[in-house]
């Protein structure tokens, strides 16, 4: 062993670990020796192992040293990528808050990784999860449903079952999105001239917009005093772009508002003409700690305690949803008394009418006794996602219940829609969402195509099952097609408020019909109100 080496052991015994380009000042500093010089003894230290690299760089391509005595455990590799690679750092961090199972699509959002490689130095999603895996600290798994993970190694066994509790825990968050949404609009925070979000069909996947990932993307007109007044920002480049962050189902952390930051940083870098408006908009139930508010705010962006909107009882509404889709992954039927806590707590916090689209959840859940009840032995599955390749475009859709009976030999596919009775359900056409016809020329025959193709024989059947009513056109479509192939043998192939009620007393629900009575089925107002498709619900 030289001086040079001798003095490189000595340092890496005393100290925990020394990154490439410190351990060359060094020996620049006491040996003289040059830069080019100092990295060969290094490498050559390093092939004789007297010094023990890492298997990863910390950026430039530099390494770690350390004494081949010693290991990199995660707490040295976390205290060197805290400084030198923050989304590698901030990836093992956010991996162990999630108890080692953590979705691709939140790796994305929290490293600030682009789709597709960019001129800058951004790793892709895929790098950074390869780096965990060769310092035996994650592991990537996809799971049934071809949803991707991240994974501590030791859960390997367990992961199926673990990630189906990440993503009950996600469609909490996609759950709200849609109210937020119409909140924001509401203050004149956002248009509904363009808005994407994050909803249950792409929750793992999210919005794509200039090369990053987002929960939703909208514009805005509402700019104050500009040069160009709202009533002509008649185009999206005259209009604020809005970018919005929104965790719901667990605290907003330093590690979301960085990974928010550097995509915003990497998509305004990306225009090439001049500067994009843009309005960042963070949504949270709770965070961290007060100092992270107003560092937010500092930044100059807008954010929202969802308290602030609906009131603090909604609280209690995301830990009694949050519960409720843990009955789902359990496989357990939700008990009626927690959804009617939780209906109960909207109306008496006045915000059962700005949550619609948690009240339409409820009842999805509200139902699914009576699904059990009706199909004992059969195999119930619940927001089953089915997709496929149409004209060279891969499309997924969700749906509420798919029943396999196999009594029956039959498969029914059931929509779900709870509204409020004073609104109608429109006819509509397969490119209309939340429409009759969306469902029966649309999404049934994509379902209906897939599960034919696993099993030519089996008879597949829809119900469609609301709270409310069907326009005039709508109950006429529906009439025509109950006596048909689509109609399911134990039940019919609609259902509005007054039918429903009627099925439930017939098979003696009575706590589910009182449930659906009090919050759902009202008495009919004067003005009919058609329901609400603004942002494609």
């Amino acid at each position: 062993m030289n001086q040079y080496e001798k003095h490189v052991s000595d340092k890496l015994l005393k100290e925990e670990f020394i990154l490439g380009k410190d351990l060359n000042l060094q020996l620049q500093k006491k040996f003289g020796v040059t830069s080019p010089y100092g990295r060969k003894i290094i490498e050559r230290a390093a092939k004789s192992k007297i010094i023990k690299p890492s298997v990863i760089s910390f950026g430039n391509g530099q390494y770690a040293y350390i004494h081949p005595s010693k290991r990199f455990t995660k707490e040295i590799v976390l205290q060197i990528a805290k400084i030198n690679r923050p989304p590698l750092f901030r990836l093992i961090n956010m991996l162990d808050r999630y108890q080692g199972v953590l979705t691709q699509y939140e790796a994305m959002k929290i490293c600030a990784t682009p789709l597709k490689q960019e001129k800058t130095k951004s790793d892709l999603i895929h790098k950074l999860i390869l780096e965990t895996e060769l310092l035996d600290i994650g592991l990537r798994f996809e799971n049934s449903d071809g949803v991707k993970f991240i994974i501590y190694p030791s859960l390997k066994n367990d992961a199926e079952a673990m990630c189906k509790k990440e993503i009950n825990r996600m469609t909490v968050d996609t759950a709200f999105i849609p109210d937020v949404l119409r909140a924001l609009r509401k203050y004149n925070i956002i248009d509904n001239d363009r808005v994407l979000y994050r909803n249950k069909n792409t929750a793992h996947i999210g919005i794509t917009h200039n090369n990053y990932t987002w929960d939703a993307i909208a514009y805005t007109k509402t700019t104050g005093i500009n040069d160009t007044r709202s009533s002509q920002a008649d185009t999206f480049d005259k209009q604020t772009l809005v970018a919005l962050d929104i965790v719901i189902s667990r605290a907003y952390s330093d590690n979301d508002l960085q990974g928010f930051v550097s995509r915003l940083q990497g998509m305004q870098s990306a225009v090439k003409t001049g500067k994009r408006k843009v309005l960042p908009v963070i949504i949270y139930a709770h965070t961290e700690s007060k100092i992270l508010v107003n560092r937010i705010r500092k930044l100059g962006f807008l954010c929202f305690d969802l308290g602030a909107i609906y009131g603090s009882w909604v609280y209690k509404i995301i830990q009694n949803v949050v519960e409720v889709k843990k009955t789902h992954s359990s496989e357990t039927i939700p008990t009626d008394i927690l959804v009617e806590k939780t209906l109960d707590i909207m109306r008496n916090a006045g915000q059962e009418n700005n949550l619609p689209n948690i009240k339409g959840d409820l009842f999805e859940s509200l139902m699914f006794p009576f699904f059990k009840l009706i199909f004992p032995d059969a195999i119930i599955e619940v927001g089953e996602k089915l997709k496929s390749k149409v004209g060279g475009k891969k499309l997924e859709y969700e749906y509420d219940y798919i029943i396999k009976s196999s009594r029956l030999k039959e498969v029914i596919i059931i929509e779900l829609k709870g509204y409020s009775s004073s609104n109608y359900i429109s006819l509509g056409d397969h490119q209309t969402q939340n429409t009759i016809k969306w469902f029966f020329g649309n999404t049934f025959p994509f379902a209906k195509g897939i599960l034919q193709m696993r099993d030519p024989n089996v008879k597949i059947t829809a119900s469609y099952i609301t709270t409310s009513s069907f326009k005039e056109d709508g109950v006429a479509f529906l009439a025509s097609i109950n006596n048909g192939k689509l109609k399911p043998n134990d039940l019919e192939v609609w259902y509005d408020g007054e039918k429903l009620m009627s099925l439930l007393g017939k098979f003696k629900l009575v706590k589910t019909q009182e449930i659906i009575k009090k919050y759902y089925i009202k008495e009919k107002e004067e003005t009919d109100e058609v329901v609400d498709q603004e942002f494609n619900f």
